[in-house]
């Protein structure tokens, strides 16, 4: 019994459910929606003018076939003449019927709500509902276009997060170890042309990742490390910042010293220091000098030669 009953729900029951009634559903939906969605409304009745089609065709070949076999093949309806075909098949040809009144009624605003006129002003409720949420749609996908655009565009970025694009905005970046912002500095190809971003972040505050966002390309200017045109004070504030960091219990500070500093200033100096302080040392020394840190002036001149 129950094999009957599922066998039945399978050959009657879900053909109607896959084909007939989401059709009609469909059908019936378009129609109330008038004169929009036109183009959809003609592939919807285009599809189940060919599905009804196709099973006319094969319900007249099965006859013929059966026509031409002996008496006991004719006996038996094929799959496309049982009653049960041509009960779906009438119904496709219903809806496809009704699809194609639709679409003459289309620009009255459809079949249904010509036959009630009450209905029209709930149609064009969604109508207008409809038309808002298109016109959300096209302002939601401008804005939308407008934010890819944006993101596209580092200089914009860095301006609506409020960095200059300039040497000063790059210092101001990491002093607020915006990592964000400085990947932003190094994709835009900032020139640098002041030494405060990198004097800074070797002396005041340093952060490995951050450094390893900062391209040579960026330092490429000597300016960018120090200034040799400006202040003389300037210059012997960034040659002792500079020496204090170049340290081998620091590495990484070296390296990126070394890769992004192109100017020789530092070099030169640490060359006069070597030469020199060994004969302070054992006369007159001066404040500061030690053991120690011609040891140090020697391991930086050592490395930075590499």
């Amino acid at each position: 019994m129950f094999t009957k009953t599922s066998a039945f729900l399978r050959d009657h029951l879900t053909p109607i459910n896959t084909l007939v009634l989401p059709f009609t559903v469909l059908n019936g939906f378009l129609d109330f929606l008038g004169g929009a969605f036109t183009s959809l409304r003609y592939v919807v009745f285009t599809l189940i003018g060919t599905i009804f089609v196709g099973m006319i065709t094969l319900a007249i070949r099965e006859k013929r076939q059966a026509a031409q076999a002996n008496g006991l093949a004719a006996q038996v309806p094929g799959r496309w003449n049982r009653p049960f075909a041509q009960v779906l098949a009438a119904l496709l040809g219903a809806s496809a019927l009704f699809g194609g009144i639709s679409l003459a009624y289309a620009s009255k605003g459809g079949v249904v709500a010509n036959a009630y006129p009450p209905l029209k002003d709930v149609q064009q409720a969604m109508l207008g509902v409809l038309r808002d949420v298109k016109a959300d749609t096209v302002v939601i996908k401008a804005g939308v276009e407008n934010i890819s655009r944006h993101m596209d565009n580092p200089r914009a970025q860095l301006k609506s997060r409020g960095y200059e694009l300039t040497s000063s905005g790059l210092l101001d970046a990491i002093k607020q170890r915006d990592e964000e912002a400085v990947a932003l500095f190094s994709a835009v190809r900032l020139r640098v042309d002041k030494p405060a971003p990198l004097g800074f972040l070797l002396h005041d505050y340093w952060d490995a990742k951050i450094a390893s966002l900062l391209t040579e390309e960026m330092f490429a200017d000597e300016s960018a490390c120090i200034d040799k045109h400006g202040n003389g004070q300037e210059i012997a504030t960034f040659l002792d910042l500079y020496r204090l960091n170049l340290r081998p219990d620091q590495p990484e500070k070296a390296d990126t010293f070394k890769r992004l500093c192109k100017s020789n200033l530092v070099r030169e100096f640490l060359e006069k220091q070597v030469k020199t302080m060994p004969g302070r040392l054992s006369s007159k020394p001066e404040p500061g000098d030690s053991p120690e840190l011609l040891a140090q002036y020697q391991w930086a001149l050592n490395y930075l030669s590499k």
